[in-house]
C-alpha cells in the first residue's frame, strides 16, 4: 500500500519542472535533484527528460520518486556488495583494514 502526498504544494498546476525548480520548490541544494536522477536513493532514481536542452521531471515522475511503499529499502549489505563488484569491475579490490596495528608510517 502506498500513501500520497499532495503534489500542488511542490509544483502547483504545472506538468513538468526543471530540476532547479523542483530543487527551489523543495529548498534543496541545487545539485540535489541532479543526483536523485543519476544514482537515485535505496535504488530509485528520479526519471528526467530534456526539454530544450535542460532536465526536466514530470509531476508523475516526483509523485513516483517520493512515493512510499511498504517495500523494505535494499539492505546496506547488499549495496554494499554491489559498490564492491563495481569496484572490482575497475580493478579495485583491495580492501582497506582500519585496524590500529597499521603499519604504514606518517611522516
Amino acid at each position: 500500500m502506498s500513501k500520497s502526498f499532495d503534489l500542488s504544494s511542490i509544483i502547483g498546476l504545472k506538468q513538468w519542472l526543471t530540476l532547479t525548480e523542483l530543487a527551489k520548490n523543495l529548498e534543496v541544494h541545487c545539485a540535489t535533484p541532479g543526483r536523485w536522477r543519476l544514482t537515485g536513493v535505496r535504488g530509485r532514481k528520479l526519471a528526467c527528460f530534456r526539454r530544450g536542452g535542460r532536465w526536466c521531471t514530470s509531476r508523475e515522475s516526483i509523485a513516483d520518486f517520493f512515493c512510499i511503499s511498504d517495500a523494505p529499502p535494499i539492505p546496506p549489505s547488499t549495496r554494499n556488495a554491489v559498490a564492491q563488484a563495481k569496484l572490482e569491475a575497475f580493478g579495485i579490490s583491495k580492501k582497506y583494514d582500519k585496524s590500529p596495528d597499521d603499519k604504514r608510517k606518517k611522516a
